[in-house]
């Protein structure tokens, strides 16, 4: 859980909160949040997310989080690019972003996989439940660029 830009819920009652406001939100136009399952079985193994819509440069963010057991197994990699399609071919946003904690270099793999650039890092970007800043490195994608590079596949 120190790898989540977020961070780990404190409490019951924070991921009550959390969870309803969740769908509370499934009604609204700019909500876009789903849970990750395995094909096979339905369990649910993570999450993934599309937020802070910005309405004048039709840009988001893009945030996951798998469970450690089922890490390096491509599962983020293949959430985030269906994602990443989903928003892009039927949103139509302009640019996603993503973020991670440069403790997390994982996660910058599956950005790099999916045709996300590096675009630099924000130093004490998030305070962990340690009290602890981390950097963070700021991947980005935008909507021409990855059309160019499905229309070449």
């Amino acid at each position: 859980m120190d790898n989540l830009i977020k961070g780990a819920h404190k409490s019951v009652s924070e991921t009550i909160e959390r969870v309803t406001e969740i769908v509370n939100k499934y009604d609204t136009q700019e909500f876009c949040y789903w849970g990750i399952e395995l094909k096979a079985s339905g369990e649910l193994i993570g999450a993934i997310d599309l937020f802070k819509f910005d309405n004048m440069t039709e840009n988001c963010d893009v945030g996951y989080s798998i469970g450690y057991k089922w890490w390096n197994k491509g599962y983020g990699t293949e959430a985030l690019r269906a994602v990443i399609e989903f928003g892009f071919r039927h949103m139509k946003i302009h640019k996603i972003s993503a973020a991670h904690n440069t403790d997390n270099p994982a996660s910058g793999k599956i950005m790099r996989k999916v045709g996300m650039e590096h675009e630099g890092t924000i130093k004490h970007m998030i305070r962990n439940a340690k009290n602890h800043y981390k950097d963070c490195a700021v991947y980005g994608l935008l909507q021409e660029d990855y059309l160019k590079t499905e229309v070449i596949k």
